[in-house]
């Protein structure tokens, strides 16, 4: 089970041992309020955050954000679908819209946005 935190820091609870690991915002990099922590098949885990998205690997965190293609930074949920990908969305706000991205990790190429972005043109 995975806590997410406020400040950015995340918490792992093994059940087995009853014990508890904290990653600390300067271990994660995360910054700001934790929405949301997806568990994709591949074992990694992603983390819906105020400061875009978090891939976690078990070894290394990796951050997507407005640069890499995300439609807004701030992501209030994600979910893995059955053909590996994850699903991200940002709700509506005051000056923005919501948004609905996808990125398929297997299929990221280099120097390109790994997200595709669906909008109303897409029947959201």
């Amino acid at each position: 089970m995975w806590l997410g935190h406020r400040n950015g820091a995340i918490t792992r609870f093994n059940p087995r041992s009853r014990s508890l690991t904290h990653f600390s915002p300067e271990q994660t990099q995360i910054s700001g309020l934790v929405h949301q922590i997806a568990h994709h098949p591949d074992g990694s885990l992603w983390f819906a955050t105020e400061s875009g998205i978090y891939r976690y690997d078990e070894q290394t965190f990796a951050h997507y954000t407005t640069a890499d293609g995300l439609p807004k930074n701030v992501i209030h949920t994600s979910a893995s679908a059955a053909d590996g990908s994850i699903w991200v969305a940002g709700l509506p706000n005051s000056r923005e819209a919501a948004f609905t991205a996808r990125i398929k990790p297997a299929q990221t190429d280099p120097g390109t946005s790994p997200f595709e972005r669906f909008g109303p043109e897409h029947g959201l």
